[in-house]
């Protein structure tokens, strides 16, 4: 099992997703003779889970059932263990679109946070590219490099327990892309700039710079300066300039106009 390839058969230490109802699913660690408690009642790891196809409906106790689904970063979004406020399906699709994250990608983010993003980047960019992220809280990031190892994704992450603002992300001049989901995006900008890729002397091919705050016009200005140094030519080229989008509560506040002139922003 791993959140990037699929599985059929359910394996001793895999993660499954215990699916009871619409809106009520779980994570569970499957081990050789633990148990599971449902409200349907107890699911038995060793005879109802392990050697068992995913997808399959499980009878518990009780005599009530469930389906056991294959992980995916859909799914761990909305069964994930919460330790921060989180992104959720329709707010990552627009980031990895604005992004335009494919497998090889190279991306830097901040703060890992919960972890949902971090699943959805690593399910895009694999077989081949790698994600670097940066968590501020020393348990949080030790929770995070955890879980990726679990769902047998650590060999696509690099975990980082620092200060982005301050000691940045790690790498320089090898991402493709950056994305930012911390309190004071812009004292990190000039980090960004330097972990992105630099292709000739005078300008940066980034795919994307996205501070989730409600200061897009703050962070916009740094972005800016911190690219002064574009050309005219290549500020006509929309793929070779950073495109500011702010995100607040899960919702869309602003993207760059398809003229690459600067921050749109809305309701």
């Amino acid at each position: 099992m791993s959140f990037v390839e699929y599985s059929e058969v359910i394996q001793d230490s895999d993660v499954a997703i215990i699916y009871l109802g619409h809106n009520s699913v779980m994570p569970v660690k499957v081990q050789h003779g633990a148990q599971t408690q449902t409200r349907y009642g107890v699911i038995r790891h060793s005879s109802d889970l392990i050697g068992q196809r995913y997808g399959s409906k499980v009878t518990c106790s009780k005599g009530g059932w469930v389906y056991v689904l294959h992980p995916t970063p859909e799914l761990w979004t909305v069964s994930l263990p919460h330790r921060t406020q989180i992104l959720y399906t329709t707010d990552i699709a627009t980031i990895t679109m604005m992004l335009d994250l494919k497998p090889g990608s190279v991306v830097c983010e901040s703060g890992t946070g919960s972890g949902s993003l971090s699943h959805a980047i690593l399910r895009t960019i694999a077989p081949t590219g790698h994600l670097h992220t940066v968590e501020f809280h020393q348990q949080r990031a030790e929770k995070a490099a955890e879980e990726f190892r679990e769902h047998r994704v650590s060999h696509l992450v690099t975990v980082r327990n620092q200060d982005v603002c301050k000691d940045g992300f790690g790498v320089m001049g090898a991402a493709d892309a950056v994305f930012l989901d911390i309190p004071s995006p812009w004292e990190a900008v000039g980090h960004a700039k330097a972990a992105l890729k630099k292709h000739g002397k005078e300008h940066v091919h980034t795919e994307g710079v996205i501070p989730t705050v409600l200061k897009p016009t703050r962070t916009s200005t740094t972005v800016n300066t911190s690219w002064r140094f574009f050309s005219k030519a290549h500020r006509n080229a929309s793929s070779l300039l950073p495109k500011i989008v702010s995100l607040s509560c899960c919702a869309l506040f602003g993207m760059w106009n398809q003229s690459g002139s600067g921050l749109v922003t809305g309701g």
